[in-house]
């Protein structure tokens, strides 16, 4: 759970905590006590893959929207990552 140059957060319903780690070009989830969950994510353009994240937002239905600073797009996932 080690962030570099964390941006956007976001709370779930169920208390979940995604962070947008635009430093390491990642997203990280902890539970509801801050407690490191897991992480997804690398330098790239593929699908799964960031160049900066730099905003987190859970939708109604539990997704989770990433905005991908330096590919120009946002990034939709399931709960699971």
């Amino acid at each position: 759970g080690r962030l570099a140059e964390p941006r956007g957060v976001a709370r779930a319903g169920d208390g979940t905590v995604a962070v947008a780690d635009f430093g390491h070009h990642r997203v990280q989830l902890f539970d509801a006590e801050l407690r490191f969950l897991r992480q997804w994510g690398g330098e790239g353009g593929e699908p799964g893959q960031f160049r900066q994240p730099s905003d987190v937002a859970f939708g109604a239905d539990g997704r989770l929207y990433v905005a991908d600073t330096w590919n120009g797009r946002i990034q939709m996932f399931r709960p699971t990552g």
